[in-house]
């Protein structure tokens, strides 16, 4: 009597799928397990100037690779998303005794590379998990549970402002008639993950903006004069975002300015957060972590205008952070 060897995907919470081509590679023996893998959904956010990731938001998933390795045997199951669906079953015949499993979704990998895609990937970005734990019932059934893990956090800007009036009422007033956003960048952010040898991305000096924006990973906005004194910029309920990796030092968060003082041409400035703080405390936020969203709000002051990112300043701003889980952080901000 032949036996059929099935494997089963239930995919709880994960929510719209159908089951698209297998594809199967048979490198060794076939056997007659079964085993049943329930896969558990994560959360995650979104991206620049459009809707703002809400704390315990779900992961948009586009894509799922399901691989497992059983009998000598890699098998792979493609996911695709189905609307009218919320749970679902792949079905895998002639499987011989599992060894171990991973979950790709969204293109998530144990080795990924800082790219235009994960920086943009919004709600849709990647996760991964593997596991080789699976539990049997008897000789021929398995089950096994997996959720893939994070691999991005991610930084919010909701709003940007100068409030020329908070300067006036200060013994540093305003000086400045208009203060015309250009652009918005993260530096210092890591390359790849796991880090390795591959670095951060960083620019500097004067032309900073011009290097920002030749890179062939765009970590930055452009904004088109956008005037953000006693104005705020994002408007209509949006936010300006990036997903990356996470990391143990804080990136920092640049802005370009067009700046027009008063008898003077406008000229181009940067001001640079280089600190972050859960909002309304003053504990410091030194590690980014993956599956956090931290959001911040920020005011500029004169003080933290330079020509050059890299030069260092007297005056420090600090952005207060919310995390959530997609969970976000209320994050406040030190100015360079």
């Amino acid at each position: 009597m032949k036996l059929t060897k099935s494997l089963f995907l239930a995919f709880a919470g994960l929510g719209l799928f159908a089951c698209s081509n297998e594809d199967v590679a048979d490198n060794g023996n076939k056997g007659n397990a079964n085993v049943a893998v329930t896969i558990n959904q994560s959360m995650l956010g979104s991206r620049s100037v459009e809707s703002p990731v809400a704390d315990g938001a779900l992961v948009d998933v586009k894509k799922m690779v399901v691989t497992l390795t059983a009998g000598g045997r890699t098998i792979t199951q493609n996911v695709t998303p189905e609307k009218a669906q919320s749970s679902y079953q792949v079905k895998f015949e002639n499987v011989g005794e599992p060894t171990g499993l991973t979950v790709s979704v969204n293109d998530g990998a144990s080795a990924l590379t800082l790219t235009d895609k994960i920086i943009q990937s919004n709600a849709a970005a990647p996760l991964y998990g593997t596991t080789s734990d699976f539990a049997t019932t008897d000789q021929t059934n398995y089950t096994v549970d997996i959720t893939p893990a994070f691999q991005v956090s991610r930084l919010e800007i909701t709003s940007i402002k100068h409030d020329k009036a908070a300067e006036d009422a200060t013994s540093f007033p305003c000086g400045y008639e208009s203060m015309k956003l250009q652009g918005v960048y993260l530096n210092k952010v890591d390359k790849a993950n796991p880090v390795g040898e591959a670095g951060q991305f960083s620019f500097t000096g004067e032309d900073a903006w011009t290097s920002v924006q030749g890179c062939g990973t765009p970590i930055f906005d452009v904004v088109s004069d956008e005037d953000i004194v006693d104005k705020t910029y994002p408007t209509g309920g949006k936010v300006i975002a990036y997903n990356f990796f996470p990391q143990t030092k804080a990136p920092e968060l640049v802005l370009v300015l067009k700046v027009k003082e008063k008898g003077a041409e406008e000229k181009t400035m940067y001001a640079k957060v280089t600190g972050y703080k859960e909002h309304g405390t003053e504990n410091p936020i030194t590690v980014f972590e993956a599956g956090k969203v931290y959001k911040m709000n920020l005011v500029v002051p004169d003080g933290a205008l330079t020509p050059d990112p890299e030069a260092p300043k007297d005056k420090n701003v600090t952005a207060t952070v919310t995390i959530l889980n997609w969970d976000a952080v209320d994050t406040d901000v030190t100015w360079n």
